[in-house]
């Protein structure tokens, strides 16, 4: 019998549990199932206890014969002490000293296996432990550079490392889309039915669908037009008439670059870029018979497009431009037509489609508003305003025109039947340099240029329009007069329409204001009603107000129809006006708001708000002879209307009325408490006024007191030079010692103070947030001491689309990328960033939280980019039609653009992302922009052009600014101190980083005018070349320096602040950025290697502990136990 089944058999006879007996010799009853088993056999010393526990010899445990008992032995186990009786069983180990049976050599050499693999165990278990420790040890002491090595700015060179920021930027521009477009006419044909599964649709656009303007903000592609998105809808397209538009031209000339660099708006002629492409109807070779009756066979339902587009460097031209057959190119020109109207092949086309099918739609897709007086003209059953539609939005349209979603846009221009009804129209800007050919034009279209201009800026021999590949020198100088005044879009219909100045007015369109306005500034149909009325106001109605009250209006809005929507409400004020006294428009805007989807039935409480201190007129001449300049509100009542548009009151009366007892002078800013004054005419201490008056110049501006008289209808013809402002043209070494002052005291450079701003890998640390926080911050002192002079010019001299590292504080390059619809725009390909809608689009919205989501999906998108800044939001206005970036700005309205872009700014600095609101100032047109002088009065440029740029700095605390190309008055925007020390820095606190748009010409542009002026970064270009050109080394010159250095880092560490504020308010639930991810991620990450190594380690001493054959040791059993 073996010895494990004598171990069971005697337990068995003692009754005993396999627990029991276990427990009685202190090991496990694992270790006694595998002995009974006769899978190990246990030690000597095992079985000596368990003989004694079962009351037999040892022998008899063992089983040895009796019979081998009485033979004799040849030798004793010196392990076991049993006798040895055969000669193989018997093994001499250590030269005989050692005696040792078959059975111990055998458990002794598992046992030598055993122990072996106990210290591999022990030493692997210690390795990994000590690993373990030194790896967090470094850890700790490597973080920084850890984290620097583990941000998305090393890993992510993708620009969208999360799939999920692509597809949130494109449902964010669909949803703009869906709010933006603006429906102007529908006469019951929209929404269309489930019937409506097959279109023709019209118009040679349909196939080249512009989804961008053009020039340094275009988009770098797109990925869906209308003919695509109709298609994945499940619309059938006619094919037949697709394909003859795109073999009648598969592309659109100059809208794209071609080999040579030529096209684009920036490198074309106005005329080549806006020439208009249409096959004629009455054209067989396009327009068959069997064509035409395919199309009324394959579907009642037509779409018309028609496409206008503009860009940088080139405004529309006012005279058309067409080809009916490309494959001669020959040019037909109409001069009694703008570019904007729609041109005779058009109008045949829309007016043989409407006579031929029941339903008739227009798409309008253009970068600037059109005409749209066809409408009156043909049967055009609805008409729907997208503008340019960005990289993905057009399924959006196609969502409108089914029904999915009820449009809500409302336009931000006033829309006329004729574009010479706007007094701004004659004043758009010069039109001969429109064609590389001057033939075109007599001496009669060369309006707003310089006679005897030669040797001024830009009419210089070597001075070229640099926009265009082939050289075009200048051989003048251009001016633009704003005559218009404070009257600009609708201020101008809606005075004129109540001061009766269309009573006796009869167009073709009807009589009065009806002949003259199409759709007012503010309108857009819905495909449900709403009601919208007054429920409370924090100050009754008819209460007396000062300049503290904030008034708070409650308005309720109800779906009284049958589709849900949304709706926008527009409050409206009117101030009192005397005759001859200050300029003042009929109706302002005031502020607006939208509700969200509301379904029939439902209301939803809107809250408008304003202070009393935006009531106030600028008296730039004392005009009310009280012997005051500047802000003032008159006394007298001012009207609060809520209206559907700014002509058409609401539904139900909704208006309040308040009154001011005396006029109230604002000579301080409210906000600032800084004296404001006359800086730029009649009173001011400059030396050229912005209006012109004492420069000779008498230009004739807009009054109300008699529209009839100060219409200007003839234009700004061409004038000649006044001589006073030679001196001003280019900035030169006499003006630079008349700015530098013997009172300015040297400064300190190259000081090592130890203050750091930046760690060692280009992170801001916590002091540069506190600093971030407050400019006056004593600490700025101490930080500024450390720069050299080089790192601070070098800093300020280049700047195209970076700022450059500071090595003394270890601030490393940052990046700046272009807007304004798409970050990084034309310079990445595809792989930029979302490309919205235009930027009137947004506006359309007339929604500021889609303003503020917008801002906030640029800011996380240009993070995921590796950019720190952006030259976005646009500030300047739809002055006229035809401005060539109007695409790139809200509206005409200045509140509304100033609501608009401080909601984006916003948005924006949630994300870390600081920017450049542009451009500081008057820079509304394109054409001839480089140098060109821009008059108005002062006034016209606080309430109008500067208003945008003020609300962003005052009420938003925007921090950065670009200046524009052109002068306002005689005087550079990027060098007029008046400007930018003036008002921007004194008047309003601006304390933040100036920048100059891109330097065309560096002897008008010059850095060392604009950084004496208040301007911190000079936009050199893409090869490096700026440069200070006269002193460098005067006192004055260096605290400018060190004051530019200190705006630009006050801008970087105000971003990076604002940021933490909001991670702090929201808790960081949608902000992306490298410090976050990182804060999250590598510490889980380290957490978890701690955790795998210590369970791995806990494994292995368990198992040591346990014994390898599953037995607990003791002291008393570790001699030749098994392990």
């Amino acid at each position: 019998m073996k010895v494990g089944e004598k171990i069971k058999k005697e337990r068995m006879r003692l009754g005993l549990k396999q627990k029991d007996l276990a427990e009685m010799i202190h090991f496990t009853p694992q270790a006694l199932s595998r002995w009974e088993n006769g899978v190990v056999e246990p030690s000597i010393e095992v079985l000596k206890m368990l003989s004694k526990i079962f009351s037999i010899s040892f022998d008899e445990l063992v089983g040895i014969d009796e019979e081998k008992e009485e033979k004799k032995s040849l030798s004793t186990c010196q392990c076991c002490n049993k006798p040895i009786y055969d000669k193989d069983d018997l093994h001499l180990l250590d030269d005989g000293n050692e005696i040792l049976c078959s059975d111990c050599l055998n458990r002794r050499r598992e046992e030598e296996k055993r122990r072996k693999k106990r210290n591999r165990s022990w030493f692997l278990a210690s390795a990994l432990a000590f690993i373990l420790v030194l790896f967090d040890v470094l850890s700790f002491l490597f973080l920084p550079r850890i984290n620097k090595a583990m941000s998305f700015e090393t890993f992510y060179q993708n620009p969208y490392p999360y799939d999920d920021e692509k597809r949130q930027g494109k449902d964010l521009s669909r949803q703009i889309m869906e709010e933006g477009a603006v429906l102007v006419k529908n006469d019951g044909v929209l929404p269309l039915d489930e019937s409506a599964k097959k279109v023709n649709v019209f118009g040679w656009s349909s196939t080249q669908w512009v989804y961008s303007g053009g020039g340094s903000s275009k988009l770098s592609h797109r990925t869906s037009d209308l003919l695509s998105s109709l298609d994945s809808y499940g619309i059938k397209v006619n094919q037949s008439l697709t394909r003859m538009y795109r073999e009648f031209l598969s592309y659109r000339p100059y809208f794209d670059l071609d080999e040579e660099g030529n096209g684009d708006s920036l490198h074309s002629y106005p005329l080549d870029y806006s020439t208009l492409y249409e096959p004629s109807i009455y054209d067989e070779r396009y327009y068959s018979d069997e064509l035409l009756e395919e199309c009324e066979d394959f579907s009642s339902t037509a779409i018309v497009v028609l496409s206008r587009v503009s860009g940088e460097s080139n405004d529309c031209p006012k005279i058309q431009r067409m080809v009916s057959d490309p494959s001669s190119m020959e040019y037909r020109y109409d001069m009694s037509r703008t570019y904007l109207d729609t041109t005779e092949d058009e109008d045949a086309l829309l007016g043989y489609v409407s006579s031929h099918y029941r339903n008739t739609i227009c798409i309008v897709n253009s970068t600037n508003q059109m005409n749209l007086s066809f409408l009156r003209y043909y049967d055009i059953k609805a008409c729907l305003v997208v503008s340019v539609t960005g990289e993905d939005t057009t399924s959006s349209i196609v969502r409108i025109l089914y029904g999915e979603v009820s449009p809500s846009g409302r336009l931000t221009d006033t829309y006329v039947y004729d574009f010479s009804f706007s007094p701004s129209y004659l004043h758009s800007g010069p039109e001969d340099t429109i064609t590389e050919s001057s033939s075109l034009f007599n001496t009669d279209r060369k309006h707003n240029r310089y006679l005897y201009s030669e040797g001024v800026y830009p009419s210089k021999e070597e001075n070229v329009n640099v926009s265009l590949r082939k050289k075009q020198f200048y051989d003048y100088a251009s001016f633009i007069d704003y005559t218009e005044g404070i009257y600009v879009g609708y201020r101008f219909y809606e005075t004129a329409f109540f001061m009766g100045y269309y009573d006796e007015v009869k167009t073709a369109f009807g009589s009065g204001y009806d002949g003259i306005v199409q759709y007012p500034f503010g309108y857009g149909l819905s495909y449900t009603s709403f009601r919208k009325e007054i429920v409370s106001s924090s100050l009754p109605d008819g209460s007396r107000i000062d300049i503290d009250d904030v008034l708070s209006i409650k308005v309720k809005v109800t779906n009284t129809g049958t589709r849900s929507g949304k709706e926008v409400v527009e409050l409206y004020l009117t101030c009192p006006y005397t005759p001859y006294g200050i300029e003042k428009s009929n109706v302002v805007l005031l502020d607006f708001g939208k509700t969200v989807e509301l379904e029939p039935g439902q209301s939803e409480i809107v809250t408008l708000s304003s202070k009393v201190y935006d009531f106030a007129s600028y008296d730039d001449y004392d005009r009310n002879k009280n012997g005051f300049f500047g802000y003032e509100i008159e006394k007298g009542d001012y009207l609060l209307s809520v209206k559907e548009n700014a002509h058409q009151d609401a539904e139900k009366r909704n208006v309040l009325s308040y009154h001011v007892d005396e006029d109230i002078l604002l000579r301080n800013d409210p906000k600032t408490g800084s004296i404001v004054e006359n800086l730029f005419s009649g009173s001011s201490k400059t030396q050229i006024s912005i209006d012109g008056s004492n420069s000779g110049q008498n230009i004739p501006f807009l009054t109300r007191s008699d529209f009839e008289a100060s219409f200007d209808k003839e234009g700004s013809l061409s004038r000649t030079f006044p001589g006073v402002l030679r001196t001003s043209s280019c900035y030169s070494q006499d003006d630079v010692e008349k700015a530098n002052s013997l009172l300015d005291e040297s400064i300190t450079t190259d000081r090592k103070n130890g203050i750091e701003v930046y760690d060692k890998d280009g992170n801001v640390t916590e002091l540069a947030l506190e600093l971030g926080k407050n400019p006056q911050d004593g600490r700025w002192e101490g930080l500024l001491d450390q720069l050299e002079a080089k790192e601070m010019e070098n800093l300020t001299l280049h700047a195209y689309k970076h700022t450059e590292a500071i090595e003394s504080i270890h601030k490393p390059v940052t990046y700046e990328a272009d807007g304004p619809c798409q970050i990084s725009s034309n310079n990445k390909g595809k792989d930029a960033g979302t490309g919205f809608s235009s930027i009137t689009v947004l506006g359309q919205t007339f929604n500021k939280e889609l303003a503020y989501l917008y801002g906030k999906q640029l800011g996380k998108e240009a993070k995921l980019n590796g950019f720190s800044g952006i030259y976005a939001p646009g500030g300047n206005l739809h002055r006229t039609a035809f401005g060539g970036r109007n695409w790139e700005y809200f509206s005409e309205d200045p509140y509304l653009t100033g609501c608009m872009v401080s909601n984006e700014i916003k948005g924006l600095y949630t994300q870390g992302i600081y920017c450049f609101l542009k451009h500081l100032v008057g820079y509304d047109s394109e054409t001839c922009r480089d140098g060109i002088y821009v008059w108005m009065s002062e006034q016209t440029l606080r309430e109008i052009y500067l208003k945008p740029f003020e609300m962003a700095v005052k009420d938003l605390g925007c921090t950065g600014i670009m200046t524009g190309y052109n002068r306002l008055g005689a005087t550079w925007s990027g060098g007029n101190k008046a400007l930018l020390d003036g008002v921007l820095r004194k008047e309003w606190g601006f304390e933040g980083c100036i920048i100059t748009d891109y330097v065309d010409h560096m002897g008008y542009m010059s850095m060392d005018q604009a950084i004496r002026a208040g301007t911190s970064l000079y936009m050199d270009g893409k090869t490096p070349k700026g440069q200070y050109l006269f002193d460098d080394s005067s006192n004055t010159f260096r605290k400018c320096l060190r004051n530019a250095t200190k705006e630009t880092l006050y801008m970087m560490f105000n971003a990076k602040a604002r940021e933490r504020e909001y991670i702090n308010f929201s808790k960081g639930q949608d902000s992306v950025g490298h410090v976050k991810e990182i804060y999250f991620c590598y510490p889980f990450l380290l957490a978890f290697l701690n955790l795998a190594v210590l369970v791995v380690d806990v494994l292995l001493f368990w198992r040591l502990n346990q014994g390898w054959d599953g037995s607990k040791q003791s002291e008393g059993s570790k001699k030749g136990s098994e392990k």
